[in-house]
This record gives C-alpha cells, sequence and structure tokens, in this order.
C-alpha cells in the first residue's frame, strides 16, 4: 500500500474521531439562561482515556486566562485555580478537565464564553463557544400551585412601579406572547381555550379546569421600559384527595345508617377541609361544620334520595359537590317456579337479594312429609335434581310424570345458606293438599337448661311472634325460616315462670286472622332419691339414688375403697354386687350387695347421669350414701358371755390382792406402817360415739338393716 494512501486512511479515520467527539461538554447546548445571584458551569469532561487536556484557554470580553492543566491522579476532587478566582469566577485544575463555575451572578457577567482545551494524546485544540442569556429576578404571585382537578390557576409577576412592556410564558416548547393590557384567550395545543391572560398590566396567566395532565413548570418572562428582562418559573401540578368521593348507600327501611359529607376523618394538624354543608334530599342543610356527618337512627321513605355535601377544601377556591345516594335495598326473598314438560313436573325455589346465594343443599318435603336431600346432580327413582344450581342458590326437583298421588299436594322447599340458617317457601304441585300438622303440642322441659318453642305450619308466611305465659311476645330466632312455615324461639335456661302454655301467632293471608299454635311447657325439676344405710355383717343391703321418673343416660356407684361398678338391668348377672330397680329408663339407679362385708363399711358415691336421648337437656348428679356395717346379733352374744365370765375373774383377783395388801401394810420388817386413809382414785372418761345430726325425711324399714331416706 502506498503511503498517500495510508495519510488518506489516517486522514479520514481523524476526521471520524472529531465527529465523535472524545469528550462530555457542559452545556450541552451551548447556552445558558441565569438569573442575578445563581452560579453556571461551562467546561470539558475527559472521557476514558481517549483524552488527555494538557491546557486551558477560557476567553470572554472581560476574561483571557490561560493554564497549564495538571496530570491526572486518583484523586477526583475538582481544584480550583485560586489565582485567578475574581468575582465569581473560578477555574477547575487537578482532574484533566478544562472547566469553571461562574458564582452569584449579576449583570456584568459575560454574555459569550469561549473556551479551548488543547489533547496532549492527539494533538489537538477542541474549542466551543458558550452564550450566556441573564435575568434579573421579580417574584411571582404564587411559586408554587398545588390544585385539584378541575380548579382554576392563576399568576403572574409582582412587578411593583416597574413599569412592564413584554410578557412572554413559555412551557414545554411552546412560547406565547401574553397580553398585558386585554384579557385573551390562547387555543395552544396544551390547555387549548383554557389559557387567558389577565390584563391589568399584568404579565401573567390564568388556567381554567385544570385536569390531571396539566402538570409541568409554566415559566414567565417579562421586560420593562428600561430594556431590563425578567424570569420567573412556577412548578405546577395536579393532586388528587382520595376522601372526597361520591357515595352510594343501600339500606333497609327501618335499619340505621350515617351519612357522610366529605372527609369521614381528618387528624392532621393542618386539616385540608375546611368546612361542609350537608343537605338532606328535601334541600335541608342538616350538618355543617368542620367534618360533617348526619345520623340516622330509622330510615324512612323520606330519607331515601339524593343527599348533596358542599365541602371547603384546600387547593381549590370553588366549593365541591358531593353526593350521598341513599337507596332502599330489596329485601331478601324465595320465590318459586313450575315448570310442565312432555316427561317431568319441575318445582323449584330460588334466592333473591341475597348477599351471598351460594347454598350448603336443598331439601324437599313431600305433601306426605317424605324429605329428600337435594344436592346437585341427585337422582332417585321417580326424582331428579339436574336443574339443581347450589352455587346460583337455586333448588330443583324433576318429579317423573305421571304424576302419583302421593305427589300431588303441597311441597315444601328448602335452602340452606352457610351462615344464616335455612329459608323456603311452598309449592302447590297440582291441588293444594298439604300434609298434616299439629296445633298443639306438650313438652317437658329440664330447669335451668334450654329449651326451643317451634311451631311448623305447611305454608310460607311473612312474619310470626310467640307469646310467652306471661304475655311477653318475642320474636323468632330466624326471619328466614318463616318463609318455611317454622316459627321458632330459643330460651337459653328455663325458670318456674315458663311454666305454661306459650302460643305461635303465624301470619296469614290479607284479611284471614293468624294462626294461632299452643305449645304446654312443663319445667320438671330433677329430684334425686337416696338414703343412708344401717346393716349387719353378712346382710344384704340396698343403695338407692333414684330420680323422680326422669330417664338414666348411666348409673354408677363407687365404693369406699374406689372400686367403681357401672349397673343398669340388662346387664345384671347374679354377682354379690348388681343392679337394683326397674330400669335406667324409670330413673332407678339402685344397687344391691347380696352379702355385706365389714369392709363395705363408709361412704358409697352415687353417679347419675340423666338426658338419655337429649343431650340439650343433660343434667350429671353425684350423692353420698353411709354405709354403716355391725356385727350380727349372735356374734354379740357370745362374746357378752365371755366378757362376763372374764369381768368375774378380774374382780375376785382384785378383792384378793386388796386383802393382800391391807394385811401385808400393817407389819413390815417387824414395824407397822402408818397408813393413809384417804384413798385416791383417777377417772378416766370412757369413750363416747357423737351421733351426726342428720335430716329424716322418711325411714324405710327392711329386715336385718335400718334406712334412713333423704330426697333431695
Amino acid at each position: 500500500m502506498s503511503l498517500p494512501i495510508i495519510y488518506l486512511l489516517f486522514i479520514l479515520f481523524s476526521q471520524a474521531l472529531l465527529q465523535d467527539k472524545p469528550y462530555n461538554f457542559r452545556p450541552e447546548s451551548r447556552q445558558i439562561y441565569v438569573n442575578y445571584g445563581e452560579d453556571y458551569f461551562i467546561g470539558f469532561d475527559e472521557i476514558d482515556n481517549r483524552t488527555i487536556f494538557g491546557h486551558c484557554t477560557i476567553q470572554s470580553d472581560t476574561y483571557n486566562i490561560d493554564y497549564d492543566i495538571l496530570e491526572p491522579t486518583n484523586d477526583t476532587d475538582k481544584v480550583q485555580v485560586g489565582s485567578y478566582f475574581s468575582s465569581g469566577f473560578s477555574p477547575f485544575n487537578g482532574t484533566g478537565i478544562c472547566a469553571f463555575s461562574y458564582y452569584a451572578v449579576d449583570a456584568t457577567t459575560p454574555l459569550k464564553w469561549t473556551i479551548t482545551a488543547y489533547d496532549n494524546k492527539t494533538k489537538q485544540n477542541f474549542k466551543e463557544e458558550v452564550s450566556v442569556k441573564f435575568y434579573y429576578n421579580m417574584p411571582l404571585y404564587m411559586d408554587r400551585i398545588v390544585v385539584l382537578e378541575t380548579a382554576s390557576i392563576a399568576n403572574f409577576f409582582y412587578a411593583g412601579t416597574t413599569k412592564l412592556t413584554k410578557c412572554v410564558l413559555s412551557f414545554d416548547n411552546v412560547t406565547i406572547d401574553i397580553d398585558l393590557n386585554k384579557i385573551n384567550v390562547y387555543n395552544d395545543d396544551i390547555f387549548k381555550s383554557r389559557l387567558t391572560s389577565l390584563g391589568e398590566g399584568k404579565c401573567g396567566y390564568k388556567i381554567s379546569n385544570v385536569n390531571s395532565n396539566d402538570s409541568r413548570d409554566l415559566t414567565l418572562y417579562a421586560t420593562d421600559d428600561q430594556n431590563k428582562e425578567y424570569r420567573n418559573t412556577t412548578t405546577f401540578f395536579i393532586t388528587k384527595n382520595q376522601y372526597l368521593k361520591n357515595r352510594t348507600i343501600s339500606t333497609y327501611l327501618g335499619n340505621s345508617v350515617s351519612i357522610i359529607c366529605g372527609k369521614e376523618t381528618d387528624s392532621s394538624a393542618n386539616s385540608d377541609q375546611k368546612f361542609c354543608h350537608l343537605y338532606n334530599p328535601q334541600g335541608v342543610l342538616v350538618s355543617h361544620d368542620h367534618m360533617c356527618d348526619y345520623e340516622l337512627d330509622i330510615v324512612t321513605k323520606d330519607d331515601l334520595g339524593t343527599w348533596k355535601c358542599l365541602v371547603g377544601f384546600d387547593y381549590i377556591m370553588d366549593t365541591l359537590q358531593f353526593t350521598t345516594d341513599l337507596t332502599e335495598m330489596r329485601s331478601e326473598s324465595v320465590t318459586t317456579s313450575t315448570q310442565d314438560t312432555p316427561n317431568y313436573f319441575i318445582i323449584g325455589c330460588q334466592l333473591e337479594n341475597f348477599d351471598n346465594n351460594v347454598l350448603e343443599y336443598c331439601k324437599f318435603t313431600r305433601p306426605d312429609g317424605k324429605i329428600f336431600k337435594v344436592t346437585t346432580g341427585g337422582t332417585s327413582t321417580y326424582y331428579n335434581t339436574f336443574s339443581t344450581d347450589l352455587e346460583n342458590g337455586r333448588c330443583s326437583l324433576e318429579i317423573l310424570k305421571p304424576l302419583r298421588h302421593e305427589d300431588k299436594g303441597s311441597w315444601k322447599c328448602e335452602a340452606a345458606l352457610p351462615i344464616d340458617g335455612v329459608t323456603g317457601a311452598f309449592i302447590k304441585v297440582v291441588t293444594s293438599t298439604t300434609f298434616p300438622y299439629d296445633k298443639y303440642k306438650k313438652k317437658n322441659v329440664r330447669l335451668d337448661n334450654s329449651f326451643v318453642i317451634d311451631c311448623m305450619v305447611p305454608y310460607s308466611s311473612d312474619y310470626c311472634y310467640i307469646i310467652a305465659p306471661n304475655k311477653t311476645q318475642y320474636k323468632p330466632d330466624s326471619r328466614l325460616q318463616i318463609t318455611t312455615g317454622l316459627c321458632m324461639f330459643t330460651v337459653d335456661e328455663a325458670t318456674a315462670s315458663d311454666n305454661g302454655t306459650w302460643q305461635c301467632s303465624i301470619a296469614q293471608n290479607n284479611g284471614i286472622p293468624d294462626e294461632v299454635i299452643s305449645v304446654d311447657i312443663s319445667v320438671i325439676d330433677l329430684k334425686v332419691v337416696y338414703a343412708d344405710v344401717d346393716t349387719a355383717e353378712n346382710e344384704e343391703a340396698e343403695l338407692i339414688c333414684n330420680t323422680n321418673g326422669i330417664p338414666l343416660e348411666y348409673c354408677r356407684f363407687v365404693s369406699p375403697s374406689g372400686a367403681s361398678y357401672s349397673l343398669r338391668r340388662d346387664n345384671s348377672i347374679p354377682k354379690r354386687i348388681s343392679y337394683n330397680g326397674r330400669g335406667l329408663e324409670y330413673g332407678d339407679c339402685g344397687m344391691n350387695i347380696s352379702k355385706v362385708e365389714l369392709s363395705d363399711e363408709g361412704e358409697w358415691t352415687c353417679h347419675i347421669s340423666s338426658g338419655r336421648y337429649n343431650y340439650q337437656n343433660k343434667a350429671d348428679v353425684t350423692k353420698i350414701i353411709k354405709l354403716s356395717v355391725t356385727l350380727p346379733p349372735s356374734d354379740i352374744s357370745t362374746a357378752g358371755s365371755v366378757g362376763i365370765a372374764v369381768g368375774v375373774l378380774a374382780i375376785v383377783v382384785m378383792v384378793g390382792g386388796f386383802v393382800f395388801y391391807k394385811y401385808s401394810g400393817r407389819v413390815r420388817c417387824g414395824r407397822r406402817n402408818d397408813i393413809d386413809e384417804t384413798s385416791r382414785y383417777i377417772n378416766r372418761p370412757s369413750n363416747e360415739s357423737d351421733d351426726r345430726e342428720s335430716v329424716i325425711l322418711s325411714v324405710v324399714q327392711s329386715s336385718g338393716y335400718n334406712t334412713t331416706q333423704n330426697n333431695v
């Protein structure tokens, strides 16, 4: 390759490098806009190892500085060249850059700079020129503007006595000449016709009905009659308040609700909600304060409608208007349907206006009382449930045609909700035949236990109420179940005052008196008949622990030694200990000991439990029965004879000993001793048995033992 070609390639490569400048320069626009008192920076900066600046020249109409740049080091701090620091001008050195800063700009700042950096690596000079546009300061009406959507904003220079001759508004890449004397409308691409001038000699603007897209910086420029130029920028953005909103409240007539105007709460030190006015649907002011709400204890028809709320809020001049629509909630109901097809007669019930229509199961009761559990996909010989939809609150039953006698009449459809219980309706199939029902019933309930008043009719009703014997009226436990014909009320704890006739009053069609079903309640107090027992060894003993006819779940006796015996009539095998009585179903809990032993003496514990078939009326009772055991009479006679003989022998020995003592006491070792004629006796009290008191209600006589009977 010839030398000219190599040289040409080198030139082209060098030009390419120059087009792709091997340095950064600030400002990139080569134009600086600066206000009085502000600072600015101009200079080169190296990029990697592509340049090594060794010399820097800075020139203006007032400055001409030429200095060598120090070699780059690991220290990246910028170092001012102190000898050149003058009037806010400060060059940098020490990091391989050619640059300077100008601090606290005033009207004397140069308006054009030329800066040249010599690159030791390429042996080239890189030259840049920068223009400076200087502005004086003038305050604005608003330095920062924050508003809500739909608000209007205005801003202008506070010119004082300064006479302005020109005004310009700039934002984004748009520049608009503002009329100082007239109110003009400007149709720009951003604000459209919402931007106007203010007139009256004001250099400013007004923007109406702002929206979320209007947020931006707005810069005003002005020139006075002395040709001084001014500049100032406003930061403008839109804020939102999530607490201010329109509301809709749905409720039932007769319920209680709270109508809120504006913010629900405001705990901030500087509240942004200043005042509020709340008007009811008739236009009457019902609340006005810093915070507004209105409590409706009982919602009536007059309360339904639109409530108007006016709020005085920061960031907007106009009062904000919000509404609360109070609407009537449709009552929960169950609709019924029938459909006659060639092969089936289909009946069903559907939940309407429930918060949750999901069902656990459905239940259909045939006119003759037979019950069917219905779930999706169930089928039997004469019935299908293909159209049942538990997820959407529908119960359905397809009855095979031709209809049989038992299919004709009033069917009951019941829908079981996960939480609220059971609701439903009645469906007539061909005829109005209904299954029989009781209009009077009797119940025995346990004192202090809960019981239920339940009245069933074969039709749906809108409401019912329950009347106690003392004429107190009660609402039913579930307002939904009355649609299935069940009027039910639970009493948590039975008392003596609950004795008597309770009545369920069930509403029928218009013009027909309420149907009354009576329930007679007898409150029974559980009583236990038990007795302490006295008997002799080897005799028979009966320990009784019976109720007053209340059936028992179990009967158990625990001996003084801790042995436990569970007893009942059907497991009584002849043994020493066995069941005694007619049976647990009669309330009898008795124990028979065929041959009493001395070890049986002591306290026996009787444990009984009532509520054999109903755990709701369950009661556990414990009683202590004392069993006393004595020796048989024959053993006592034998022991008495032996005792008499031993006693006579003892007396003879004592008398002989006494005579011997007296005789030997008169002469001992040839001398006579004085005898103290006084006899001393030590009295020792005999053991006495303490009989404990007991209340004897009745005494039962039996051969071989006595029984003291207690009735508790």
